[in-house]
């Protein structure tokens, strides 16, 4: 994730399919399901999501070498 390098920056929904390299649609899917990253509602019809929010979401999938 080098585009965006202020970890409180807010991203678009097809900003962050982008940078989680994903479609759009499995990002609203992970959303409504409620296993997709923390977002954040910026208006009745507009989501955002914080690039730390999507680093952590990341971080938690992660998974260690044996």
């Amino acid at each position: 994730m080098t585009e965006h390098t202020d970890p409180l920056a807010v991203v678009t929904e097809i900003e962050a399919a982008k940078l989680l390299k994903v479609a759009i649609v499995t990002v609203r899917r992970m959303r409504w399901a409620g296993t997709g990253p923390r977002f954040v509602k910026l208006s009745e019809r507009r989501i955002g999501y914080r690039v730390a929010d999507l680093n952590a979401w990341l971080d938690a999938r992660t998974s260690k070498a044996a």
